[in-house]
């Protein structure tokens, strides 16, 4: 995955074991020019939840809670936007692991 001029890229690829961090249980690859950013996820959950925060942020951990137990209680969550989108997928998928 990487951003430029405004979007997001994500394109399927291999790498090899020494590009996997043990910080994730080997989950995820880390490039050592952008080491708070992995680059490559074994678990496309993971990378789909990477994509929504860098399209809409990361959802505080007061208002997330807050908003998952509205989504739950069956409250709409309108997509009318990327953004929107990226938000619904916070709420949907469960993080993968915490923050680094």
């Amino acid at each position: 995955m990487e951003s430029a001029e405004g979007r997001i890229n994500v394109t399927s690829g291999q790498f090899d074991e020494t590009e996997l961090s043990d910080h994730s249980n080997w989950r995820e690859a880390w490039q050592n020019e952008d080491p708070d950013v992995p680059h490559g996820y074994l678990d496309c959950l993971a990378m789909l939840q990477a994509v929504s925060r860098t399209v809409a942020g990361p959802l505080a951990p007061a208002e997330l809670e807050e908003a998952r137990a509205r989504f739950r209680a069956g409250t709409p969550c309108p997509v009318a936007s990327l953004e929107d989108l990226a938000r619904l997928i916070q709420l949907a998928i469960p993080d993968r692991m915490p923050a680094r």
